[in-house]
C-alpha cells in the first residue's frame, strides 16, 4: 500500500513538474518544497523497509542456529 501511494505521488509530482513551464518563481518553488516532503516520506517508508527485513533476517539467522543445535 505505502509503496502505491509513493508511486501516485511520484507520478503526481512529474506530472506537475512537467506542467511547470512558463509558471511564476512561486509555483515552481511550491513544487520543489512538495517534492522535498514527499521525498522525505519515501525515505522513511524505505527506512521501515530496511530495518524489517534486517529483523527478519536476523530472526532467521536464530532459527536456523536454534535447528542446528537441536
Amino acid at each position: 500500500m505505502r509503496n502505491n501511494e509513493a508511486s501516485l505521488q511520484a507520478n503526481d509530482l512529474a506530472l506537475n513538474i512537467a506542467c511547470a513551464k512558463g509558471r511564476d518563481k512561486l509555483s515552481v518553488e511550491i513544487l520543489l518544497a512538495r517534492m522535498t516532503v514527499a521525498a522525505h516520506h519515501l525515505a522513511k517508508n524505505l527506512s521501515f523497509y530496511i530495518d524489517f527485513i534486517k529483523l527478519s533476517s536476523f530472526r532467521m539467522v536464530i532459527l536456523f542456529r536454534v535447528k542446528l543445535f537441536c
